[in-house]
């Protein structure tokens, strides 16, 4: 029996629908409503299930993933000049590369901090594939370790270790205390940075409660309000009651509507020039682009000195070759081939973050006109579907539905890419967009099994 169908003891019926959302609310399983307060998360209670190989094969993607992307954070000129497709873009990374590309290297000051989310999905041959890297923003791996807590206590199984609260409260608390000690502090400071009508305050104060837990005070700032800080003669960066900032966490920041205004873009430029630790910088979070993704996915095939220039061995080359998809620009593209390739089932994805920016069929079709300069088509993922009804609660009821794909987000953490947690996202087989507050997903767990039943 293929490990994918096989569902085990489902003990999803021992609670009600009432005790699971008592459960939920119990461990801050979920998000603030606008208005209402506290929503309940939708979650599956159904463990996707994975070989030992399987899922050792995914953690060797995201460390391999990791730490080749900061190897080309560190490499600026390398960054920039694979990246120059960006320049005439109107999307976020356009503007991150033409900001980057306008600092003098000598004046870049800030420590970046690396916390990125790879997306993976299992393909039916059993292959993982890369959906892509998120490095700012990278969220939702404490609220997945919190249901993960929650489940387990109720239906015990062998699951996949997700120490995304620790792991990542450390690498922050770490930063924040390096910046602090090289000008004499004992008290560092962790400023997030956060939207004016944030959702998603449970998976950030399970982070900021351990970041706090191991000594370093945080506050909670819009972009705006942290604008208001000044930097000072040494090149630190002050806030208006006179505390220095030796962290910034970006929880925003990814979306142009984020910035509002020039000023907030020039003032993001000029934190390169302060001794800050920012996770992630502009050119970690530029590493993150689908363009760059598309440049790593052509040259991991096409260039013989791609492996050579980044170190990379015979098998972590012949890994990154399987993670990679084929894509290609819509601008290099005619009309006669961007259709041929889309009616061929590959994906349009634009620079832009967060849901509503990926579209296939008839609404690829449509973008063809008007479309940005970084812009990819990017070749269909054809994932395992997992057969097996799969029990979920979702707005109060418990459901139980057949035919889901599941997403595994993977955290690596600093330069060598350390295991930082997980994210696992399931959706009905049919559904367009993966999110958990603003899609169609629900929150899931790994179950690790040694071998097929």
């Amino acid at each position: 029996m293929n490990i994918q169908a096989y569902s085990g003891d489902d003990r999803a019926s021992a609670l009600t629908a009432a005790e699971w959302r008592d459960c939920l609310r119990r461990g801050s399983v979920g998000l603030e409503t606008l208005g209402q307060g506290f929503s309940h998360a939708p979650v599956s209670l159904s463990p996707w299930r994975l070989t030992d190989g399987q899922w050792q094969q995914a953690l060797a993607g995201a460390r391999l993933l990791g730490g080749l992307l900061q190897k080309m954070v560190n490499d600026r000129d390398w960054l920039l000049a694979q990246t120059a497709g960006l320049e005439a873009s109107d999307s976020v990374p356009g503007k991150i590369w033409r900001l980057l590309n306008s600092i003098p290297a000598d004046q870049v000051r800030t420590l970046p901090v690396a916390l990125q989310r790879h997306d993976l999905m299992l393909d039916n041959r059993g292959k993982w594939r890369w959906v892509e890297t998120n490095p700012i923003a990278a969220g939702m791996g404490p609220l997945n370790q919190r249901w993960l807590e929650t489940l387990a206590a109720v239906q015990p199984e062998s699951y996949a270790a997700n120490p995304a609260i620790e792991a990542q409260g450390h690498l922050l608390a770490d930063a924040a205390r390096r910046i602090a000690a090289e000008f004499g502090s004992e008290s560092p400071l962790m400023v997030m940075v956060v939207t004016d009508d944030e959702d998603n305050i449970y998976d950030q104060r399970l982070l900021t409660d351990e970041v706090a837990r191991l000594g370093v005070h945080v506050v909670r700032m819009t972009l705006r309000q942290l604008a208001a800080a000044a930097t000072g003669a040494d090149h630190r960066l002050v806030l208006p009651d006179g505390r220095a900032v030796d962290l910034i966490y970006w929880r925003t920041g990814y979306n142009a509507e984020d910035y509002g205004d020039q000023s907030l873009w020039q003032f993001r430029a000029d934190l390169e020039k302060t001794r800050v630790a920012q996770c992630p910088d502009l050119a970690s979070q530029l590493s993150g682009s689908k363009w760059l993704q598309h440049v790593v996915s052509a040259q991991v095939r096409s260039d013989a000195g791609f492996a050579g220039y980044f170190d990379l061995n015979e098998s972590e080359l012949a890994l990154l070759q399987q993670l990679c998809l084929p894509s290609f620009a819509v601008v290099d593209l005619s009309l006669l081939e961007f259709h041929r390739l889309v009616h061929q089932c590959y994906w349009y994805k634009t620079q832009s973050e967060g849901g509503g920016n990926v579209a296939r069929g008839a609404t690829a079709l449509a973008n063809y006109n008007g479309h940005d300069a970084a812009d990819v088509l990017m070749a269909n993922i054809d994932a395992i579907v997992r057969i097996e009804p799969v029990s979920k609660l979702v707005n109060g009821e418990l459901l139980s539905q057949q035919a889901h794909i599941s997403e595994l987000g993977i955290f690596s953490l600093g330069a060598t890419a350390e295991y930082g947690g997980y994210l696992c996202r399931t959706k009905a087989q049919h559904s367009l967009e993966g999110g958990v507050h603003r899609g169609g997903a629900v929150l899931d767990t790994i179950v690790v099994q040694k071998c097929y039943p």
